[in-house]
């Protein structure tokens, strides 16, 4: 299983920012984009409306794909009024199959689906506002698809723009963000693969998902994929795309791949 997170930056076309990841990987199982626009930009089909007018969960399908010839399934949430859009979870292979699960009064840009393949489990798009704090709707949007997950008994496993800034001199915000990775593993069971497999300690990380106004000297890791604690004992891989990779520039983040092997 591959999956890779990419903050695509400015409200991208879906199909554009998977045309560009075929650059760095061709076999990635699912793809989650956080910024990106309504598919095709318009809406097709809508499974789920919140409260709130200007939230609203899209489901489409389309012919581009990270695998030549064959169709990938795109699930959609965003903000009908944001210029940067919302969050995608692609599938793309017909085989694995993505269903949108509804979460009341889920954060608008946190997509869960549940994964039908052949060890199911519930994946969670992520991209996080301050509404207060970061770390306050990613802890509350976590927990709530950890008890989701538990009443499916499916694993969880959740990828992209955390927003979480360990190394941020903003010392509330960065202890908030501490706080907030050590409750992942303490109560919901759940861990970094980027700091599983490189044994660096969060705010002191050597590879960068973000550059902040697109600066090589604003450098941070913000962008995660969490997965069960038990899942460790599997092949893991995990690669950040450097500031240099030209495909990427179009966006102040850099893809977060993780192949996990059974």
């Amino acid at each position: 299983m591959r999956i890779i997170s990419w903050n695509c930056h400015g409200g991208k076309q879906v199909d554009d920012c998977l045309a560009k990841l075929t650059t760095l990987r061709a076999d990635a199982d699912l793809v989650t984009l956080q910024e990106c626009s309504r598919p095709d930009g318009a809406r097709t089909k809508i499974i789920w409306r919140h409260a709130n007018p200007n939230q609203c969960v899209d489901e489409v399908s389309t012919q581009a794909s990270l695998q030549m010839g064959s169709a990938h399934q795109v699930i959609w949430q965003g903000i009908q009024a944001s210029r940067n859009g919302g969050v995608a979870v692609v599938s793309t292979r017909p085989a694995l199959q993505i269903e949108f699960v509804k979460i009341p009064f889920l954060h608008r840009t946190v997509v869960p689906v549940h994964v039908h393949a052949p060890e199911p489990f519930l994946f969670v798009g992520v991209w996080t506002h301050r509404e207060p704090s970061y770390a306050k709707v990613a802890w509350d949007a976590m927990s709530a698809c950890a008890h989701e997950a538990n009443k499916r008994g499916l694993p969880l496993v959740a990828a992209g723009d955390f927003n979480i800034w360990p190394a941020l001199k903003d010392r509330t915000e960065a202890h908030a963000s501490s706080k907030f990775l050590r409750c992942m593993q303490n109560k919901l069971r759940l861990v970094s693969v980027y700091h599983a497999y490189h044994p660096e300690k969060e705010g002191s990380e050597t590879r960068f998902t973000h550059y902040f106004g697109f600066n090589k000297d604003k450098e941070y890791h913000l962008d995660y994929c969490f997965v069960p604690e038990y899942w460790l004992s599997r092949n893991i891989e995990v690669e950040v795309e450097p500031f240099t990779s030209k495909p990427f520039q179009c966006s102040d983040h850099r893809p977060l791949t993780v192949t996990i092997t059974d």
